[in-house]
Formats: C-alpha cells, sequence, structure tokens
C-alpha cells in the first residue's frame, strides 16, 4: 500500500499561502484569501456576465482548465519541501467548446434552497473543475463544477469474437456554478469583483 505523508499546494507563487476559505457547499464552489499576494502583480482580472440580464440558449461558451498535464515533483526531506521536475510549469491551458444547452437546478436536503447551473453541450474534463466557462467577450457565466452523463436511450448490441455485447450511450455535459451564485459568495465575503453592465 502506498501513502501519502507529504503534501502541498501551489497558490500561483512559492511565498504565498492561504488560510481563510468561504465556500457555497451546494452550489460547489469556493474561495480563499491569498496571504502575500499583490493585487498589482496581476494585470487583468476576469469580468462576471451579469445575471440580472436573460443568459440564452444557444450561446457560444468556452470552458478552460488544466486537463491532461501532469505534475511532477520530488520531495526533500531535509528540506521539508518539494521541488517542480523542470518543464512543470507553466501548465499549460486547454479549452474546450460548447454552447449553453439549459439550466439545471439542484436542491438542498430540506428543500430550502435551490441552486442554478448552467448546463454546457460538452463535458467538463477532468483538471477543468474549478475553471471559468466564458462568452467570446471573455464573460465569465459560470465555474465549471460537474459533468453529468444523459442516457441517449438505445443500446446498440455488437460482437467480439463470440461474445454480444450491449453498449449503453450517454452524452456528457457539463455543469457550471451560475455566475449567480459565485457572485453571492463574493460578496457576502467583501471581495472585490468587476461585473459588465449590460
Amino acid at each position: 500500500m502506498i501513502w501519502i505523508t507529504n503534501q502541498a499546494v501551489l497558490w500561483g507563487a512559492s511565498t504565498w499561502s492561504v488560510n481563510q476559505f468561504f465556500r457555497d457547499i451546494l452550489a460547489d464552489i469556493a474561495i480563499a484569501k491569498i496571504n502575500g499576494f499583490t493585487p498589482a502583480s496581476i494585470t487583468a482580472y476576469p469580468v462576471f456576465r451579469n445575471p440580472s440580464t436573460e443568459f440564452k440558449v444557444g450561446t457560444s461558451l468556452c470552458r478552460l482548465g488544466h486537463p491532461f498535464h501532469t505534475i511532477k515533483a520530488t520531495f526533500d526531506e531535509a528540506s521539508g519541501g518539494f521541488s517542480l521536475d523542470p518543464g512543470t510549469l507553466p501548465i499549460p491551458r486547454f479549452p474546450n467548446d460548447g454552447i449553453l444547452t439549459r439550466f439545471a437546478i439542484k436542491n438542498s436536503a430540506d428543500g430550502s434552497r435551490q441552486v442554478k447551473f448552467v448546463e454546457t453541450s460538452t463535458a467538463g474534463l477532468r483538471g477543468q473543475s474549478g475553471g471559468p466557462i466564458f462568452d467570446k467577450d471573455a464573460r465569465i457565466y459560470a465555474i465549471q463544477s460537474q459533468t453529468t452523463s444523459l442516457p441517449l436511450g438505445f443500446t446498440p448490441t455488437v460482437r467480439q469474437g463470440s461474445r454480444e455485447i450491449v453498449e449503453h450511450q450517454f452524452m456528457h455535459l457539463g455543469w457550471g456554478t451560475h455566475v449567480q451564485h459565485c457572485i453571492d459568495l463574493m460578496r457576502a465575503n467583501g471581495v472585490s469583483f468587476t461585473m459588465d453592465p449590460a
């Protein structure tokens, strides 16, 4: 059995750390306060889509994240720290496109609250969770949360040698936490953000 005995989280710079999180479990989102972060070190910040205006089904969207990349590191017992293998950084970004298909609703167990998700015609990939779903103007519509699989209702049969196999067909769709919930969480915790005026 292999045990994980040491772990570390890189928050963008080796000198940055996090000890404060704010989360919305039902909406599957969280924000963190990064200690040591200087806002001037970032030249551009995201713009959030105004949730008070209509989100139209059929809108072209893009999802961005970091799938298909393995982080390799070694742990140095003497220093108590990790070193990343050469070529690990920068982590390549991987976009995939889709369209806004509809909205999905998740209810709390006691029925007192509903959370809305933006559904996209393409699946979110492992490594894209927590990444933005945005339109052609780079306005964030949602934050990738999960992938759902819908049965298509037909099951073709294929033959492999003497075996007959029934293949169940599914369509994989992405669900992103609606920007309204992101804005609510930021406002509740005094986080500054930019929202488009339209």
